[in-house]
């Protein structure tokens, strides 16, 4: 299967409100290795936030197990909330979520001060970043990660002809703090998204 093949893959392309808001949709297939590391790592009962939920596609997947998942959408006007001046009235066990491309070390550090566990999907180019490295990944409470694979298309767009046209591709990685950790050997895992095919054809009611 590939990205080509599986057009439900990703809901594309955005609309020009999107891009100026920074939205860079979180394809709901590459959030199936992260709910197979989390139902191992946390309670069903777990208090998860989302905090840049848009449409929400965190929860649909961590939703199939987890029973308790808060969302801020960033996108939405009314009511508005801003995580980075956000100051929650109870405890997360975990703060996730796919920042804005632009402003994602600010998610990061905001994430981090509020939780002891805090779950980022970065693109590969991004996870690269030598900033990455120095800040976050050089340090006690990073604890490991978990790369996506076959790359992702980026974009892609509708032609004047009717075709398709496709951006440049990636691979999703999802970076992992906990506060507290002591790994000596922080872990990689390596995930096939193609064997979650058929489970996200069924969420998405069998497109």
């Amino acid at each position: 299967m590939s990205s080509k093949d599986g057009s439900w893959i990703q809901r594309i392309p955005k609309s020009e409100a999107e891009n100026e808001k920074d939205f860079y949709l979180t394809p709901l297939i590459s959030i199936f290795p992260l709910l197979d590391y989390m139902k191992g790592a946390f309670p069903r009962d777990a208090k998860i936030l989302d905090f840049s939920s848009g449409t929400g596609n965190f929860k649909k997947v961590l939703g199939t197990h987890f029973t308790n998942i808060t969302e801020i959408d960033l996108y939405m006007e009314e009511p508005y909330i801003d995580f980075l001046t956000y100051e929650p009235t109870e405890r997360f066990d975990v703060i996730l979520g796919n920042p804005p491309y632009k402003s994602k070390f600010k998610f990061i550090d905001k994430a981090r001060d509020l939780c002891d566990t805090v779950i980022v999907l970065l693109t590969a180019q991004s996870e690269s970043y030598k900033i990455i490295s120095e800040k976050y990944k050089d340090i006690p409470d990073y604890v490991g990660k978990i790369t996506c694979y076959p790359k992702f298309f980026m974009s892609q767009e509708e032609c004047v002809d009717g075709g398709v046209k496709f951006g440049g591709t990636t691979n999703y990685t999802y970076l992992i703090w906990t506060k507290g950790a002591s790994f000596d050997i922080k872990f990689e895992i390596m995930s096939d998204i193609r064997k979650y095919a058929d489970v996200t054809k069924e969420l998405l009611g069998g497109y």
